[in-house]
């Protein structure tokens, strides 16, 4: 059986190689010109926060295969930092899936059934029967120039605009039994919008303009973690919208940028309670019990504040009526931790005259225990948007039916949310299993015949 894994991430590298390890002709196709190498999202964390803790054990990271395969030294029972994950396990995965000659560089533009619709089922037989299509970009630069230089004198004549315009690219196509999507949706984040939509004027300020010198201040998903160095150079007052599992990565990153008391985080969430989801589901302890350290080391910094700002007025207060008069009275303190709850930001604003960003934050009355807040509007430098994911991923399956045979979707749970590793591990067995299936029953009917 021929089989397509879509991505580049550690879920499509165990994926490839345990199709190859099992017999099957797979290959895995991954995007030209990565700037971070094979391995997804998470190598790009590696390359800008190596020491971030990935809160599980290493035998929840990784699979027997690829431990076999690696003969990676780590504890089985150690929890992981991305750095040591991917240098002493991910790095020599991806190096095998190389040397199995598993990799093909080409941006996948669409996968559809070679001939059939999506509403037609052939005659005593499943769709199956019919391959799937899968077409692929490539950036043939260096076979172009290979090229021209083996045969100089034979295309001495051709005009060179011919020989660029071929190194812009071109689509080309392979038939594949299966197709397994392992993009995930970490590339699909939703927008800040009440209802996954955008807010007013998010669309606008969410791209670079050209010929613009301002510089995109919305990061979405992980965005925030990989370009934090760059955040931190101009930030003063940032907000994170949003309170699922990326936004309590994001916040817990950032934990430095509050030891200055002249900063400020803000977080905006439609929950009654922040991270309420989180803390109902209890799937990550590690992450929880940092997120209650956070909350905790916030509450007494800011109530130390307080102590110290009464004793400065109690102090000010006792001061001679003339010299009080040119003494300042001591400012009272404001939380460098903020959170506005049961809310959604639903406009986001850009003046000519002023620097930042200016979010509007609006409460609807019919919210349990609403914030006292029912419209509000703020300067922000910098806008991190956590609010989920879409429930697809990058692939556009728009061409299949709800449940097409032999298309799997890994990285995503059945609800449409991103399955951590552990659970996608998991799914490449079951896929596998899955496909053979298919095969035994061809088996089974020729018996038969």
């Amino acid at each position: 059986m021929k089989i397509a894994i879509c991505g580049s991430g550690p879920l499509a590298i165990e994926m490839a190689l345990l199709l190859n390890h099992s017999g099957a002709e797979a290959y895995l196709f991954a995007k030209p010109n990565l700037e971070f190498g094979l391995g997804g999202q998470l190598r790009k964390l590696f390359q800008m926060c190596p020491e971030m803790n990935m809160e599980l054990l290493f035998k929840e990271l990784s699979s027997e295969l690829g431990r076999s395969l690696t003969k990676c030294p780590l504890n089985l029972n150690e929890t992981l930092n991305i750095k040591q994950y991917v240098e002493q396990y991910l790095e020599p995965l991806i190096k095998i899936c190389y040397e199995k000659k598993l990799v093909k560089i080409g941006e996948v533009s669409r996968v559809h059934k070679r001939f059939l619709s999506k509403k037609e089922t052939p005659k005593k037989n499943s769709r199956l029967i019919d391959l799937f299509r899968l077409v692929y970009k490539t950036i043939p630069n260096e076979e172009v120039d290979s090229t021209i230089i083996e045969n100089r004198e034979a295309l001495k004549d051709i005009d060179e605009n011919l020989f660029e315009s071929l190194k812009s690219g071109f689509e080309r196509f392979e038939d594949f039994d299966f197709i397994v999507d392992a993009t995930g949706n970490l590339g699909n984040p939703n927008p800040m919008g009440p209802s996954e939509s955008f807010a007013l004027n998010e669309l606008q300020l969410s791209v670079k303009h050209e010929g613009s010198l301002d510089k995109v201040c919305i990061k979405y998903g992980y965005e925030s973690i990989v370009l934090k160095k760059e955040i931190l150079k101009d930030s003063k007052h940032v907000a994170l919208i949003g309170t699922g599992l990326t936004a309590a990565r994001t916040l817990l990153e950032y934990i430095n940028f509050l030891e200055d008391n002249s900063h400020k985080l803000t977080i905006i969430t439609d929950e009654e309670r922040p991270f309420e989801q989180l803390f109902t589901e209890r799937e990550n302890p590690l992450l929880l019990k940092a997120l209650n350290r956070f909350f905790d080391v916030q509450e007494n910094n800011y109530k130390k504040q307080i102590v110290e700002f009464e004793k400065n007025i109690l102090e000010w207060k006792s001061l001679d009526d003339h010299i009080k008069t040119k003494s300042a009275n001591p400012e009272e303190p404001t939380p460098c931790f903020d959170i506005i709850n049961g809310a959604n930001v639903t406009s986001i604003d850009k003046l000519l005259d002023r620097k930042g960003l200016f979010l509007t934050v609006e409460t609807p009355d019919f919210r349990e225990e609403k914030s006292p807040l029912e419209m509000k509007t703020f300067q922000v430098d910098h806008v991190f948007v956590c609010t989920g994911f879409k429930s697809h991923g990058s692939l556009d399956n728009d061409c299949f039916r709800t449940e097409e045979p032999g298309f799997y979707q890994l990285g995503i749970n059945e609800d449409g949310k991103t399955s951590l590793l552990p659970e996608g591990i998991k799914k490449t067995k079951s896929i596998l299993n899955n496909m053979l299936t298919f095969f035994s029953k061809v088996e089974e009917d020729s018996l038969d015949n």
